[in-house]
């Protein structure tokens, strides 16, 4: 799957993403995807692409902002991804 954010930012690079959906983004996509885009994006860039592909997520999406970690480590939508890395897709956590 090839996703371009419109601009490029320098040359053309290939970056693999897996994508682990967590709860009720789960029941949504499934559990994984893995993905190819041509070139770097942000967690927002890649938020607005996943939403429109899968429009009940961005149900979902406007509801419960979700929680994104990149490698394991907590992003916000401003994050550069430019090379091959794990996207985790949760929602946020509540205790009681």
């Amino acid at each position: 799957m090839i996703f371009s954010s419109g601009c490029l930012r320098g040359s053309i690079v290939l970056v693999k993403v897996r994508v682990k959906f967590f709860s009720l983004y789960s029941d949504v996509v499934g559990e994984e995807l893995v993905l190819e885009f041509n070139n770097s994006f942000t967690i927002g860039e890649f938020l607005k692409y996943i939403s429109e592909k899968y429009p009940k997520l961005k149900e979902l999406f406007e509801e419960v902002e979700p929680l994104i970690l990149v490698n394991g480590v907590l992003r916000d939508s401003n994050y550069m991804v430019d090379s091959d890395v794990e996207i985790a897709v949760l929602p946020p956590v509540s205790g009681g």
